[in-house]
């Protein structure tokens, strides 16, 4: 019990801190935001966000379960971005992600058993653009796209069985359930973006899970990215 106590006391030291600093981090960019929005004159951009989110390597902690660690692929993003002044924007987004096991997309029949993992998450950050950016053309070809933010996510674990195209499996080591569970955390987007498409790596920690016992547990999602941002106003359209 004394370890146990002590972990937790780590993980919401680390929560805090982790909290603190992106909060931080957020009120100055908005004072630099405040501070030179009156000499902008491209602060009011829009743009669409879609992404294949096709690698995810998942560390979940279901209930009264062991850590679940795995790595497959599939997922789907849509969000919006909203540039506040030249070189940052914010970004809202909603993620589907799983651990498929095949890279393709494609109808399978699964014998024996087996475990999966998914999670549907939505993410709110702040994002800096560094790199090729001409300020007083507005053009920007190639870029570095770093960003930071908060997370709330729905994971989901799962084991499974099925015996339908084979009469002859042992049975289960155990009844097929499947678990979900919320946590709150954070985000950590890195993009290298070319012209409208972009190349990524998401990091997504989260620290507190509301609704079970053991609320302050570390969990992550790691995905590589690959996305496309849509300009949707053409005012100052080479951006």
């Amino acid at each position: 019990m004394r370890f146990k106590n002590l972990n937790m006391n780590v993980v919401i030291q680390k929560t805090i801190i982790s909290v603190i600093l992106v909060a931080g981090i957020w009120s100055i960019d908005i004072a630099y935001a405040i501070n030179i929005v009156n000499h902008s004159n491209n602060r009011e951009k829009f743009k669409l966000h879609l992404s294949l989110p096709h690698i995810n390597s998942f560390r979940l902690l279901p209930k009264n379960e062991s850590v679940k660690i795995n790595t497959g692929f599939c997922g789907y993003t849509i969000g919006f971005d909203y540039f506040h002044v030249d070189n940052q924007f914010i970004n809202f987004g909603v993620s589907l992600v799983m651990d498929f096991f095949s890279p393709l997309p494609a109808p399978f029949d699964r014998s024996g058993e087996w475990e999966s993992m998914s999670s549907i998450y939505f993410s709110l950050s702040n994002n800096h653009r560094l790199g090729q950016y001409n300020r007083l053309r507005k053009t920007s070809q190639r870029h570095l796209i770093v960003g930071y933010g908060f997370s709330y996510a729905i994971n989901t674990w799962g084991f499974y069985y099925d015996d339908r195209f084979d009469n002859n499996l042992p049975p289960p080591t155990r009844e097929p359930v499947t678990k979900s569970h919320s946590a709150l955390g954070l985000i950590f987007p890195i993009y290298y973006q070319n012209k409208s498409l972009c190349i990524g790596v998401v990091y997504r920690p989260t620290f507190y899970r509301p609704t079970l016992t053991d609320k302050f547990i570390y969990e992550h999602l790691i995905s590589i990215d690959i996305g496309w941002k849509i300009r949707l106003n053409k005012k100052n359209s080479r951006i």
